[in-house]
């Protein structure tokens, strides 16, 4: 498995967006199922991030994208093929919709302040918009450089000219940056790709690592 989102959902299952088998659910016996892997009847490449509402209705998630799969992210990135999508799954009907698409590698997603509108990242793109925001790593000036050729870009691919830093934003729900965590030192844990706040801690997920990274929330705010 390639779990890099998970939400509670409030009959006691573990939501998981899973990198390669798409969304799943965990029940309190383990029982491992498979809730969705396409929609429209476009495979999920690269399942991302999940959050579900409050009621238990929906679960809303990423695909950052249906072209690239798992381990290739630095490759979906370079190609800026727009191929991500935002997406909610109902539990009663056990079906998939579109919400949005053409992202440019959708990452995290969250609901805004009493679920009123939900939020998607896009890494390909450099758009924020939720309270925590998890960077795969800086903006890089080679790739800016060459964003209106996306000939050369595809060319780029190996190696790919990604800096390897620990970085997490902290925005509040008018885009101010509340927080700002970067480590570019040996050995951080990077790349960041989701940020859960849980009771007094921060939560920190990776693409490529095996385990969770976490930190005191308030160290988290004290650092603007």
């Amino acid at each position: 498995m390639a779990s890099f989102g998970l939400a509670l959902h409030p009959d006691g299952r573990l939501i998981i967006a899973d990198g390669i088998k798409g969304l799943l659910a965990l029940d309190g016996n383990r029982q491992l199922t498979s809730l969705s892997t396409e929609a429209k009847g476009v495979p999920f490449g690269f399942t991302d991030d999940v959050t579900v509402d409050a009621a238990g209705r929906y679960a809303y998630f990423s695909d950052a994208s249906s072209r690239w799969g798992y381990g290739q992210d630095g490759e979906a990135v370079i190609e800026h093929g727009g191929d991500g999508r935002l997406l909610r799954y109902d539990f009663s009907e056990g079906t998939t919709e579109v919400l949005l698409e053409h992202l440019q590698f959708a990452n995290g997603v969250a609901l805004g302040p009493d679920e009123h509108y939900v939020l998607v990242n896009e890494t390909g793109a450099y758009r924020i918009s939720r309270y925590w925001v998890a960077l795969y790593a800086p903006r890089s000036p080679l790739l800016d450089g060459f964003a209106g050729y996306p000939l050369v870009r595809k060319m780029m691919v190996i190696p790919k000219p990604i800096e390897r830093k620990a970085f997490v934003l902290g925005l509040d729900t008018h885009g101010k940056v509340i927080a700002n965590l970067q480590d570019g030192s040996a050995g951080n844990y990077s790349p960041i790709t989701t940020a859960r706040e849980y009771g007094d801690w921060l939560y920190l997920g990776s693409l490529t690592s095996t385990s969770l990274a976490r930190l005191p929330l308030a160290s988290a705010l004290a650092n603007e």
